[in-house]
């Protein structure tokens, strides 16, 4: 039997004509979840209708400029990518299958900082540095996710993240079981939105694409996988290859990389 989702899916030419279809349909079950699951789907479609590239570069240029001055030695990435719409789908489900809030999906976009050759005590930095920047600049720091650091528990001695320790994750000084590390923050905009940021080492990233805490097994065991057939799909800058290798240029079953820039000398 097609599901609302997958019907959404081969009817639409585009992800956000697929959102329409979905959230339209969803509402048309009268189920309070529903219009709860239809409302957050809307968010996200306005979201990629949005200028988010511009906001996000406005963003990259006061994090690439404040971390060069700060810390003028230090070669990193700043990568800042749109979650995809089977991703988002997939927490969606998730959160209200454990009756939670979907206000509490804050990473529909995030930003990635890869210092290539800082150590630990420069992620807090960077990340303090950030945080600071931010609040100054009108952003609320947001309440990460039900998991945050306990501000007894967070490694870094800084006031900064010390007074704002309900919205940082440190997974760097407490590492998931899988050994992934890195430390989290959320910030809202004037507009209401929110976007995540992450800071990491080169060798923290390097194990969280390649080692036990690959995100890839770790998103095939936290989420229900979605099931569709790729072939009835009908969406430009997506396809199936006969190899059976996805071409996702759209952002619909891979995240989609909006910017990036680097300073690597």
């Amino acid at each position: 039997m097609t599901t609302l989702f997958e019907k959404a899916l081969y009817e639409a030419s585009s992800i956000p004509e697929a959102i329409d279809i979905y959230s339209s349909d969803l509402k048309s079950t009268g189920n309070s979840k529903d219009f709860i699951h239809a409302n957050k789907l809307i968010e996200y479609r306005d979201l990629i209708s949005a200028n988010v590239t511009t906001n996000l570069w406005n963003v990259f240029d006061a994090f690439y400029g404040l971390i060069s001055k700060e810390i003028p030695d230090l070669k990193f990435r700043i990568s800042g990518r749109r979650k995809s719409f089977i991703g988002f789908e997939q927490k969606c489900l998730k959160n209200l299958e454990e009756s939670r809030s979907l206000d509490l999906i804050h990473d529909m976009i995030g930003t990635r900082i890869i210092l290539l050759n800082g150590n630990e005590k420069d992620c807090y930095h960077v990340m303090e540095d950030l945080v600071n920047l931010c609040i100054r600049n009108g952003y609320t720091v947001c309440e990460e996710t039900s998991h945050n650091t306990k501000k007894e528990f967070l490694m870094s001695k800084s006031d900064i993240l010390g007074d704002f320790y309900y919205g940082i994750t440190d997974y760097i000084g407490f590492p998931k079981e899988n050994g992934y590390r890195s430390i989290h923050t959320v910030f809202r905009n004037e507009c209401g939105r929110c976007f995540e940021v992450q800071v990491r080492n080169f060798e923290m990233h390097v194990e969280a694409a390649y080692g036990t805490p690959n995100h890839n097994v770790y998103k095939q065991e936290k989420y229900k996988q979605l099931w569709f057939d790729r072939s009835k799909i009908n969406m430009h800058g997506y396809c199936q290859l006969p190899t059976g290798t996805v071409m996702d240029l759209i952002g619909l079953e891979y995240s989609l990389e909006l910017l990036q820039r680097n300073k690597t000398f």
